[in-house]
């Protein structure tokens, strides 16, 4: 039988995150294997401009490989409770969702597409933005109090 660590080994797991970051963290886990498991079946979906050759078969494999490899992080990371991996892969996810728009911006042809991508993107940073900011507060009044007590 495994037995959860004691003492402060348990600042790692078990530590009851606020329910909004489960529920922001569940849904960019559930979007995240969804997307994933989604372009390895068909990419047209996601992607309907792409030209299917072997560089875009690779390319469309490393983003859905991606996206349920941190999908399958979110999910022990809340199984486990842990704040701090809660946030490397909310951090981890944001700097991507950056690198993404940026790669995204440079292939709109109309308005319409821009303001689609601002959307799509803003609502993912900006719940990513909340989660991080959420978790490094909450991180930081627990430091607080350790070294004041």
């Amino acid at each position: 039988m495994v037995s959860m660590p004691t003492g402060r080994q348990n600042r790692f797991v078990n530590q009851n995150l606020p329910r909004s970051v489960i529920v922001i963290a569940g849904l960019h886990l559930l979007a995240a294997l969804l997307f994933g498991a989604l372009a390895h079946i068909d990419s047209s979906n996601q992607f309907p401009d792409l030209v299917v050759n072997d560089d875009s078969n690779f390319a469309v494999g490393l983003y859905a490989n991606r996206n349920i490899g941190v999908g399958l992080g979110l999910l022990v990371a809340l199984l486990l409770q842990s704040r701090m991996a809660v946030f490397g892969l909310m951090g981890a996810r944001f700097i991507t969702d950056v690198a993404d728009l940026v790669m995204a911006f440079t292939q709109v042809e109309s308005a319409g597409e821009v303001v689609g991508q601002l959307i799509f993107f803003g609502v993912l940073l900006l719940s990513e933005l909340y989660v991080l900011r959420t978790l490094f507060r909450r991180e930081a009044g627990h430091n607080t109090q350790e070294i004041t007590s």
